[in-house]
């Protein structure tokens, strides 16, 4: 996770919760902000009264009473904040600190102290009489700061902030010489809390471990089975009942303690990591980003097993039972319970692919091919795939392969396609242009476009993964020949330059009338469909 909200005010409470592997920080602003000065010179160094509340900047400075003239040269002026901490989670192990950024001023300013007190309201005058006369805690800012840039960081000690979560509140005044706090936006005055929250597995329940955590989730596990399965030893501990029951025969009325009480169910769920690997079901896997449900069922049949072990471990569904064989005393032991199925389906991580392949313009004779890539790209093959098959690879060019000396070569029978450069050149990753694949319509109508089964290297002969594309080739109208989707004069004058040159191309396009041949006959046929038109 990892939320930032900035305000460009005081008095809303903000919460930044910031995630660095398991260890999380929350950043929780003040709701209110005031000077506490004093105003006379008689009150020269104890401030008696509250001034600016929620400014954007506030002025605090250390006071100068002058003995030889008893007099006043400055007055003492201190900043308090209020911070809402009713929202603060349960936190075992944490430690926190006070920061605040001095305005335009680079100095580390280690003169003067930090109160603190866990009592509730707004700051009023009572409130700062107390954090300046009777805290709960105070530090010297001597020694005890420490300064990132223009940061000033002070350490506050879990009680106190224990005390405030369990208060709701906690209030801090801060006394130092002559400056000016940031109160504004992200630079504002902030407690901030770093912790190590509980592992996953410590959590018991669906509800600590769902609601406590979002990188945790509950793995339900259900067990059950038949308490007659049991031994002695694991009866009692299932919910199954120790019985004795009485055999004849060469048991001679003996006791025989066995497992009963029908069927037994044993929750085995447990809490463990948000991740792709512990997803048991379809829902729960493509809920999460970057997963990807594999199928993988398979069949069976409890009839297949012959014996009694295997029976049982086939399937909970197939047990070991007495089977009529179809006639008066035949009878014979079997594995019973029909089909199953196991479901041994399973989420996986999709992997984030180098190289990311995409078509930009089609038209009747070109296809752009596009790529993303984060990697150098040394040599690439690529498949080009359609179905119905209804284009001709022509001539392949142009693009970053080309710019780069790519020597570019294709098979238009398996639309398999191959470059790379013999002088140990590489296309630079970025985006663009990877290069233009030229083709003649060898049919008409609807076509998917593929490219599949793609190799990249990077520059080392590394393999890079790699993603394909799809799209759609329009239904081309016979007689659209310079591929615009409308049959027009254009079209004549392109086909009457292809029977005068005799450089006929894309025929099954140019040949309107179908009989196998381009010439006047097309062109008249052409004519009279624009003029039916």
């Amino acid at each position: 996770m990892n939320n930032q909200i900035k305000s460009s005010i005081l008095g809303l409470i903000t919460l930044i919760i910031m995630s660095f592997g398991f260890s999380e920080t929350i950043t929780i602003y003040g709701t209110q902000s005031a000077r506490y000065s004093s105003n006379s010179s008689a009150s020269c160094c104890s401030p008696n009264s509250l001034f600016g509340y929620n400014q954007s900047s506030i002025y605090v400075s250390g006071c100068w009473w002058h003995d030889v003239y008893s007099q006043c040269f400055e007055n003492r002026n201190t900043a308090i904040w209020r911070f809402d901490l009713s929202e603060l989670p349960e936190l075992e192990d944490f430690d926190a600190s006070f920061q605040y950024d001095l305005n335009n001023q680079s100095w580390c300013e280690n003169s003067g102290f930090i109160t603190t007190t866990n009592e509730t309201g707004p700051i009023l005058v009572d409130l700062a009489s107390n954090l300046w006369s009777n805290p709960d805690w105070e530090i010297s800012l001597y020694n005890y700061v420490e300064c990132e840039n223009n940061t000033h960081i002070v350490n506050i000690p879990q009680s106190q902030i224990t005390s405030g979560a369990v208060s709701g509140q906690l209030n801090l005044l801060l006394s130092a010489e002559s400056s000016y706090i940031d109160n504004s936006g992200l630079d504002a005055p902030r407690l901030v809390i770093n912790y190590q929250p509980p592992a996953c597995d410590q959590y018991l329940s669906s509800e600590n471990c769902e609601s406590n955590d979002e990188n945790c989730d509950w793995i339900e596990d259900i067990e059950t089975g038949w308490c007659s399965n049991l031994g002695l030893a694991d009866c009692e501990d299932y919910g199954c009942n120790v019985e004795c029951g009485w055999y004849h025969g060469s048991c001679g009325g003996c006791c025989y303690y066995e497992c009963g009480g029908g069927t037994y169910e044993v929750d085995n769920g447990y809490c463990t990591d948000s991740n792709c690997e512990n997803q048991t079901t379809l829902e729960s896997c493509e809920s999460l980003e970057g997963c990807d449900w594999v199928e993988d069922v398979q069949w069976g049949n409890c009839s297949n097993y012959n014996n009694s072990l295997a029976c049982d471990n086939a399937h909970p569904d197939c047990y070991w039972d007495l089977c009529y064989g179809g006639s008066y005393g035949d009878w014979y032991h079997c594995c019973s319970g029909g089909s199953f199925q196991i479901d041994d389906s399973y989420c996986e991580e999709l992997i984030e692919p180098d190289i990311n392949l995409s078509f930009g313009q089609i038209t009747s004779t070109q296809i752009e091919l596009n790529y993303n890539a984060t990697s150098n790209i040394g040599g690439f093959q690529f498949t080009l795939f359609d179905n119905p098959d209804i284009i001709a690879i022509t001539d392949i060019n142009g693009g970053e392969a080309e710019q780069a000396g790519f020597t570019v070569s294709f098979n238009d029978e398996t639309g398999i396609i191959i470059g790379f450069s013999f002088e140990g050149n590489f296309i630079p990753r970025g985006d663009g242009l990877l290069t233009n694949i030229y083709f003649n319509y060898t049919g008409s109508g609807t076509s998917e476009l593929c490219i599949v089964d793609t190799v990249f290297s990077d520059p080392n002969g590394n393999l890079l993964y790699s993603d394909g594309t799809c799209a759609n080739l329009l239904d081309i109208q016979l007689g659209d020949i310079n591929g615009d989707y409308i049959v027009n004069i254009l079209d004549i004058i392109v086909i009457v330059d292809m029977i005068v040159t005799g450089n006929i191309e894309n025929i099954s396009i140019a040949d309107f009338n179908q009989d196998g041949a381009v010439n006047i006959l097309d062109i008249v046929s052409i004519v009279n469909f624009i003029l039916d038109s």
